[in-house]
C-alpha cells in the first residue's frame, strides 16, 4: 500500500506534524543538520547528523522541505516509484524505532524524505500500522534528547542531486517544527593531480594527448572526475579540438599550430558539491 498526501495536506501538515507549531528558522535555532554524502561503489549516500539545540526531544526530521517557501526539493528518489512510500532498509538507515518515507505531491514530481519515530506515526496516522514498511514503535519511544547528535540518518541513491545538500530540513521538536537549511559537512575540495603521459603525431598536423589524472578527498572516496575544458592562448576555430569536454575522458586530439600553447583542465567534484580542478599547459612543437 502506498502513503498518498496532496500538496495541501503536505503543506498543511508539513508531511506529519499535524497539530504543531510553526516556527521559521531565527538566531536561536534549537536544532542543527548537517550533511556528509559521499560515492561507494557507483552509489552516493548521503548521511545526516542532527543535533538537539534545544530542551525538548526530536521525534521527526524532514528532508527536502521548505514550509516558509513552501516547496519541496528532491529530485532524484531511492528508487524509481513516483509515490510516496516507505523505504526499505538497503535504501536508508534509520535510527532504532525510526522509519524513513518518500513524499509526494499529486502536483509536483519533487518530494521531501521523512524519518519519523514510529510512536509519533502512529498517533499522527492511527492505521498507519497497517502500511507496508511503517516503522515498528519502540516500547519507550526512542526520541532524539536535547544535547544530543544522532549520525543514523542516511539515504542511498544512484547518482547525485543536490537538493540533499543544498536544500531545507524541518524538524519535530517537542511541540513546534523548525526548519532550518542543511550544513554541508565536508567544505574541502578534492586534490586533483594530473600529468602528460604520452604524446604522438599520427600526422605533422595533429597531436594526440594522453593523461593520467587521480584525485583524493579528505572524506569522499571516490569523487567525480571529469574534463572540464581544453582552451587556448589563441581563438580557436571548431575542429581544432576533439575530445569529450564533460565527461570522464582522459584522451585529447589537437591540432598542432606551431607554437599554439593549449591549457587543459581536469576537475573532480565530491558528493558534497566542492570541486578541485589541475590545469595543464600544452605547446605545440
Amino acid at each position: 500500500m502506498m502513503i498518498k498526501y496532496t500538496a495541501l495536506t503536505v503543506l498543511a501538515c508539513s508531511l506529519s506534524f499535524c497539530g504543531l507549531n510553526v516556527a521559521s528558522a531565527s538566531s536561536d535555532v534549537p536544532v542543527s543538520v548537517e550533511v556528509w554524502p559521499l560515492h561507494r561503489g557507483g552509489l552516493v549516500t548521503y548521511q545526516y547528523k542532527v543535533t538537539n539545540l534545544g530542551s525538548k526531544p526530536i521525534n521527526a526530521v524532514t528532508i527536502g522541505w521548505n514550509p516558509d517557501a513552501p516547496a519541496v526539493e528532491l529530485s532524484e528518489p531511492p528508487t524509481s516509484l513516483s509515490k510516496s512510500f516507505w523505504l526499505s532498509p538497503d535504501k536508508t538507515s534509520s535510527p532504532v524505532g525510526w522509519g524513513a518515507a518518500v513524499r509526494y505531491s499529486d502536483e509536483s514530481p519533487k518530494f521531501s524524505i521523512e524519518w519519523i519515530e514510529g510512536n509519533k506515526e502512529l498517533q499522527i496516522h492511527p492505521r498507519a500500522g497497517n502500511v507496508t514498511g511503517t516503522p515498528t514503535p519502540t516500547k519507550q519511544a526512542n526520541l532524539l534528547p536535547p544535547g544530543k547528535t544522532w549520525d543514523t540518518f542516511s539515504i542511498t541513491l544512484e547518482k547525485d542531486d543536490p537538493g540533499y545538500v543544498k536544500g531545507h530540513a524541518t524538524v519535530s521538536i517537542g511541540d513546534d517544527i523548525v526548519t532550518v537549511p542543511i550544513k554541508k559537512g565536508d567544505t574541502t575540495p578534492p586534490s586533483v593531480s594530473a600529468s602528460i603521459l604520452q604524446v604522438t603525431h599520427p600526422d605533422p598536423t595533429t597531436s594526440i594527448l594522453s593523461f593520467s589524472v587521480s584525485a583524493t578527498d579528505n572524506y569522499d572516496v571516490a569523487p567525480t572526475i571529469i574534463l572540464e575544458s581544453v582552451k587556448s592562448d589563441k581563438q580557436l576555430p571548431q575542429g581544432d579540438v576533439k575530445s569529450q569536454v564533460g565527461s570522464d575522458v582522459r584522451t585529447v586530439t589537437l591540432k598542432n599550430v606551431s607554437g599554439r600553447k593549449y591549457y587543459v583542465t581536469f576537475s573532480a567534484t565530491d558528493a558534497s558539491g566542492n570541486k578541485g580542478r589541475k590545469t595543464l599547459t600544452f605547446v605545440c612543437p
